[in-house]
Parts: C-alpha cells; sequence; structure tokens
C-alpha cells in the first residue's frame, strides 16, 4: 500500500539484475560509479543555489538506463550522489565541510 505504482514495485527486480550485471563487469558497484568522477565539491551561497540534478547526474541516468536500471533519473541520481559524497553541496556558512 506504500508504493501504487507497480511498475516501481517490479523495477526492483529488474534493477537488482541490472545491478549484478554493473557488478560483474565493473568488479562492483563502487566501482562503476566512481569511474565518473572524482568527489566534486561544490560551495554554494545559500541552500536555493544547490541544483537538484547536474549534468553528470543525467549522463549516470542514460548510463544506468541504458544497462536496464527503471526509476533513475537525474534528480535521484544526484541525491544518490550525495549521500556517497561523489557531491558535497554545503553551503559556504555551514559548518559540516
Amino acid at each position: 500500500g506504500v508504493v501504487k505504482n507497480k511498475l516501481k514495485i517490479r523495477s526492483v527486480r529488474s534493477n537488482a539484475i541490472a545491478f549484478q550485471k554493473i557488478q560483474m563487469e565493473f568488479g562492483s558497484f563502487s566501482n562503476y560509479i566512481w569511474g565518473f568522477s572524482e568527489p566534486i565539491i561544490n560551495s554554494w551561497e545559500e541552500e536555493a543555489d544547490v541544483p537538484a540534478q547536474s549534468d553528470l547526474s543525467e549522463l549516470i541516468s542514460k548510463d544506468l538506463k541504458k544497462r536496464g536500471f527503471k526509476f533513475v533519473g537525474p534528480v535521484i541520481m544526484y541525491s544518490f550522489m550525495q549521500a556517497i559524497g561523489m557531491v558535497n553541496d554545503h553551503v559556504r556558512h555551514c559548518d559540516f565541510k
């Protein structure tokens, strides 16, 4: 009942299969994802300046879709990049840079 879109539920299986293929090809998903970029350190003035996506998140999203992933758009990928430390979007006045 939480996820009402059946395509999203089905995508869990197809994404897991695509994930395993990437692991086999690159040795790990980490090797694959970090092959796109070194960490990116941004210096934004305000939180409102932080983008929802980037050219890099668009590139990774397109590559994942080409490899069979579903529901991995550039906004989701940008959030993932922030979560794993590929993108550091702290604003200048933040103490946690």
